[in-house]
């Protein structure tokens, strides 16, 4: 089975496979510290 370059507009399926992976071990996490970060900068500039 032959890779597609990715310049091309290809993308194999392992790369897809670690993406989801990595998004469902630090994807949620990240995104919830982000959240939590940003509503207390906004918080904070209420003030």
């Amino acid at each position: 089975m032959r890779k597609i370059p990715l310049h091309q507009g290809g993308i194999s399926s392992t790369q897809l496979v670690k993406a989801r992976v990595w998004y469902f071990s630090f994807g949620r996490y990240f995104f919830k510290e982000f959240l939590q970060l940003s509503y207390l900068l906004l918080v904070s500039l209420q003030y």
